[in-house]
């Protein structure tokens, strides 16, 4: 089967200290280099990427800058895209590392499955430091996202997403595009648009794709409140939930507060009887964190243990954030928190 030439798109903001080793790993592919380019969307980096970036440009005929004025990865995947001519089109997180068959695997495994509208790898989480060693094993545990088929490493088959989505160009116009209201989560809005169509996505891991985390317990917080809060615009454009998962961080952030309300109250029997799902989800995470971290330090417990709470608390506490202002009618005001792409 013939080679169809490829654009490999790269959103990114202030990435300086990952946009190098993605560039090294995109420009040594096995992939004829004449059927390749690589798009690279700055939203306003102010962090030296852009220079980074400009450097590979002037260096590598097959490296392209556009620029991303609204800064947000939806807008900049689309700014890419539409740049480009090629007949497939590949998304690459700039704070990601891909194998040197990485565009040859997507391309084949594209192929391979005419049915699938999406393909892709399943996501490899690695971290820097001890903290985010930490935040990638959670990341990567079923305690910690569910059945999101696509973290779990070694999957194969179809899933609701790929951690690397692979199109063809006209599977991609069809759809649409990129919905640029979505400041996160974009690529669940555009997963429900493929289902909603009849469409397919399946993933393998000979596609090799290795995701750098948030290093730190705060950054991890912020990024899944942000998760959260954006959720519900995708359930509202849509009706209906990505998965019946995404309710349970919700209910149990609404069950904590509704118990530190009664206790505050006087209502200790309330209290107690709300606190059930706390207790439980305690008890869940523990037997999470002594299973997965068997055998390890006390302190990387710990870590792991705190890396699931801020997981599962920054987006529940976002999520209903979202529906409080949705609530009081404040939905297309936008705090500035949740808009802020930080690493």
């Amino acid at each position: 089967m013939a080679c169809p030439t490829v654009a490999v798109v790269v959103p990114c903001r202030d990435e300086k200290g990952f946009i190098s080793a993605c560039l090294d790993a995109l420009i040594k592919q096995t992939y004829p280099a004449s059927l390749v380019e690589i798009v690279i969307a700055d939203g306003d980096s102010t962090d030296g990427t852009l220079d980074i970036v400009e450097h590979y440009c002037a260096n590598n005929e097959r490296i392209r800058v556009v620029r991303n004025i609204k800064r947000s990865a939806a807008s900049g995947l689309n700014c890419a895209i539409n740049s480009t001519t090629a007949q497939v089109i590949i998304r690459v997180d700039a704070h990601s590392f891909v194998k040197g068959d990485f565009i040859a695997q997507s391309v084949k495994l594209l192929q391979d499955h005419p049915e699938a509208w999406c393909v892709g790898g399943p996501i490899v989480h690695v971290g820097e430091g001890a903290m985010g060693r930490a935040i990638a094993m959670a990341m990567a545990h079923p305690f910690g996202v569910g059945n999101a088929k696509h973290r779990f490493a070694d999957y194969e088959g179809y899933a609701e997403a790929a951690a690397t989505p692979v199109f063809w160009r006209s599977t991609l116009e069809q759809l649409g595009l990129f919905d640029e209201e979505f400041v996160r989560n974009e690529d669940d809005d555009l997963n429900l648009r493929i289902a909603a169509q009849g469409g397919v996505t399946y993933v393998s891991p000979v596609v090799s794709y290795k995701y750098w985390v948030r290093a730190q317990w705060n950054a991890l917080f912020q990024q899944y409140l942000q998760y959260g809060y954006w959720k519900l615009k995708v359930v509202r454009k849509h009706r209906r939930p990505v998965s019946l998962r995404m309710f349970a961080p919700l209910l149990l952030v609404i069950t904590v507060v509704a118990s530190m309300a009664s206790w505050g109250l006087g209502s200790v029997v309330s209290a107690r009887a709300l606190a059930a799902p706390l207790v439980v989800y305690s008890v869940a995470m523990g037997i999470a964190v002594l299973s997965a971290g068997r055998g390890q330090p006390f302190g990387k417990l710990v870590r792991l243990a705190g890396a699931f709470v801020a997981m599962h608390f920054g987006y529940g506490v976002g999520f209903g954030y979202a529906l409080v202002r949705w609530c009081l009618g404040l939905s297309d005001h936008v705090p500035p928190r949740m808009t802020a792409l930080t690493r």
